[in-house]
């Protein structure tokens, strides 16, 4: 992939591809005497102030969107937890069964490290999904959304820590919310494809 095939995905997220292209083909000429440093600064200053833009225009709704969405991704861990915890119910004992019967069920050590594993994919794909639910919400201004839904529950735990402090003398400790967050924003991202893709066709 071309380094305009980049930009131009980049600036895709925040502009309508056929002005995306546009602009990043002016770019490209300009480039020639002026350096790649230059072309991806062009690149980076655009898509930072769009963002910004974006979030400034309405603020209080693209943080009250993200709230919604932490909350429809806990709604999904809840809902699926539940529902998964009366298929195990359902299933293990008839699995223990069926292992008895057959002498076939044995423990293998790579069990604690798959559900490890399980785990953290089906909270990938509840976070996936919640991305997806804040971008149809937030048509135009995906981008904008996905870094305000990623950075609020960092905010959030972040100043709850602080009031921890104040009061009971705690230390700080920063929540580790990034790998989640990175579903998140590629559930939105990957709306904002996908709607690129239909409204092109």
């Amino acid at each position: 992939m071309t380094k305009s095939r980049i930009a131009e995905w980049l600036l895709s997220q925040v502009l309508p591809p056929d002005r995306a292209a546009s602009t990043v083909g002016d770019w490209m000429e300009d480039a020639i005497e002026r350096g790649p440093v230059w072309f991806w600064s062009c690149v980076f200053r655009t898509l930072l102030s769009r963002v910004w833009s974006d979030f400034a225009e309405s603020p209080g709704f693209l943080v009250g969107l993200a709230l919604r969405g932490w909350l429809y991704s806990c709604w999904l861990l809840v809902g699926t937890y539940f529902g998964l915890f009366a298929g195990v119910c359902i299933l293990v004992p008839l699995a223990l069964l069926a292992g008895y019967l057959t002498r076939q069920l044995h423990w293998h050590p790579s069990w604690p490290v798959s559900s490890a594993f399980i785990a953290q994919v089906w909270i990938g794909a509840c976070q996936f999904q919640a991305g997806r639910w804040i971008a149809r919400r937030a048509r135009g201004r995906e981008l904008a959304a996905g870094i305000v839904a990623c950075m609020t529950p960092t905010v959030f735990f972040f100043l709850l820590q602080l009031v921890s402090m104040h009061f009971r003398g705690s230390k700080l400790d920063l929540p580790a919310t990034l790998p989640s967050e990175i579903f998140l924003l590629a559930g939105i991202l990957w709306f904002r494809q996908k709607s690129l893709r239909s409204v092109a066709q």
